[in-house]
């Protein structure tokens, strides 16, 4: 399976160009840099202005039965449908998904919503039904994810995070989010959205971060996570730490990146918790923003110091 966009452009996403193959990926940006207009362009929810885009060859916008194969949990318009439980019922119907609404919706602890009316819902509650349909199709073609972390709570982000990688075994799955953790926590690399362009993908070192003397936020990804998350708080080199019960990783933060990873590599040779990778968590979108503004300033500068140097001028 291939998604490919083409020049396509649609809201704040300009002459967007992407081919994406079968499983995950993450797209670091906000809403405001067209984050959610590239989840509605591939899902074929909306229909390019500039471009196309194609889905197997075949246009999204295009084909109702290609558009039933995909799920889709992103912000959008309520249901028409009175209850919760009857809107959920049509939408697992509508994607051919033989699955209850309340077992569909208790896999994300939800299925209290069903009795409420859909007027009743705040946007996260919405949020969360929608990402619970989208998780609970048997075999879909594609997924495609705004915030899927953002509705639920913190014990059942491990349930999320794990359907989600297993869908990607055999789907497309794009989830686009604007955190920096959360796209750590759903994989190592991301696409980096800014101003409805994909600038590059984002991988550990995007920032002179892991020089010698300098803080570091790093994932460890260990199949004994939590024994290290309680023995790494009593480190003094680890001066920030963050794990969720169930997950098989822990972002580790340290003041000075020699003394955190000789931590981090003593503690995992000693205990023989072997580390499965160690990299280094996604700078923020605003940071990144930042840096890039700073080097075409810098190379502005340059460029304007040595022709006036050509030219004789002080």
């Amino acid at each position: 399976m291939t998604l490919q966009l083409e020049g396509a452009g649609y809201g704040r996403v300009f002459q967007l160009t992407l081919e994406l193959d079968l499983g995950l990926h993450v797209v670091l940006g906000n809403v405001s840099d067209g984050s959610l207009d590239l989840l509605q362009l591939s899902s074929g929810d909306v229909t390019p202005l500039r471009g196309r885009v194609r889905f197997d060859g075949e246009a999204p916008h295009r084909s109702p039965a290609l558009r039933r194969a995909f799920g889709c949990a992103y912000p959008g318009p309520a249901f028409d449908e009175q209850l919760v439980k009857d809107a959920v019922a049509r939408r697992l119907e509508i994607h051919a998904c033989n699955v209850n609404p309340e077992a569909a919706l208790s896999r994300l602890g939800t299925e209290s919503l069903l009795p409420r009316t859909v007027q009743s819902l705040n946007s996260l509650e919405l949020h969360a039904i929608h990402l619970a349909i989208a998780l609970s199709l048997e075999a879909p073609k594609a997924l495609f994810l705004c915030e899927p972390l953002a509705c639920v709570t913190a014990s059942n982000a491990h349930v999320v995070l794990d359907a989600i990688r297993q869908r990607a075994d055999t789907s497309i799955v794009i989830c686009a989010t604007a955190s920096p953790r959360t796209a750590a926590l759903l994989a190592p690399r991301s696409l980096l959205l800014e101003d409805g362009r994909l600038r590059r993908s984002v991988l550990a070192a995007t920032r002179p971060a892991l020089t010698p003397g300098a803080p570091a936020r790093v994932r460890v990804e260990c199949a004994h996570a939590e024994l290290m998350a309680e023995a790494l708080t009593r480190d003094s080199a680890v001066s920030g730490l963050s794990w969720q019960r169930g997950d098989a990783f822990l972002i580790v933060e340290g003041a000075e990146v020699e003394a955190l990873s000789r931590a981090i590599l003593t503690l995992s040779v000693e205990r023989q918790w072997w580390i499965d990778q160690l990299t280094q968590v996604l700078p923020d979108p605003v940071e990144i923003r930042a840096t890039h503004a700073a080097m075409a300033r810098a190379a502005y500068e340059t460029t304007h110091h040595r022709l006036h140097a050509d030219r004789g001028h002080p």
